[in-house]
């Protein structure tokens, strides 16, 4: 499969930022797609990433969240002073909850409701992240918002995989006020657990699909915009 990924070390992360202590070796980071872990090998909390494992041991503190979470993290890691050296443990841990979705079979890839706000635009970004026999993508939009808009995203397909190349489409609702006179464009994370619709593409003819938003949405009219990253392969 076709990756477009954020490499957690790497200079292409979403907001990276460097830090640096007298004496020490820290370095900050933000923004970083993450799924909730353990790994029973050191008994510890862990944060799985685009380029693997990292200990987390103050995820302790949040017993709002669970394994199996999709989160946005922010963290340090001390390069100098690190508890165990076969492996990279975290600190200064911060977590936001990101919502997760499924691909819904419908009839020709239909809505399943009111899912007919706009989508401007989609990020080129695509973060993946495979945890035992899960993958989940992270993926940016941006939406016209004010700061107390809720977005809800679907994802649907036909499951008669008809189109030579089949598609996911993409839609969004917004819960909050009407459209409000400071609204701007925001950039909003969401998960898709792709990992069914991919078992199943596999079991076909198919060797890759398309990812499809809705840009328009006005008056019930939809307009799907081709993704920058399509098409993507399977392995």
């Amino acid at each position: 499969m076709k990756k477009v990924i954020i490499n957690l070390l790497g200079a292409l992360i979403l907001g990276l930022s460097g830090c640096f202590k007298p004496g020490d070796n820290i370095q900050g980071f933000t923004d970083v797609p993450a799924i909730i872990g353990s790994y029973s090998t050191v008994l510890e909390p862990v944060l799985v990433t685009t380029t693997g494992i990292l200990l987390a041991p103050e995820l302790s503190y949040f017993p709002e969240f669970n394994h199996g979470d999709a989160v946005l993290a922010y963290f340090s890691i001390n390069f100098d002073k690190q508890p165990l050296q076969e492996y990279t443990t975290v600190s200064d841990l911060q977590v936001y909850r990101i919502n997760t979705a499924v691909p819904v079979a419908t009839t020709g890839g239909q809505s399943t409701g009111d899912f007919d706000s706009p989508i401007p635009y989609m990020d080129s970004y695509c973060s993946i992240i495979e945890y035992y026999d899960r993958i989940v993508y992270f993926l940016i939009f941006g939406q016209n918002a004010n700061i107390e808009d809720v977005f809800d995203y679907e994802m649907t397909y036909d499951p008669d995989y008809t189109e030579e190349i089949p598609s996911v489409y993409i839609r969004v609702k917004r819960t909050g006020s009407n459209p409000p006179p400071k609204e701007r464009i925001v950039p909003v994370m969401q998960s898709f657990d792709m990992t069914q619709y991919i078992i199943d593409l596999k079991h076909t003819d198919k060797k890759m699909f398309n990812i499809k938003y809705n840009k328009s949405g006005e008056d019930g009219e939809e307009d799907f915009i081709d993704w920058i990253g399509n098409p993507i392969e399977l392995d």
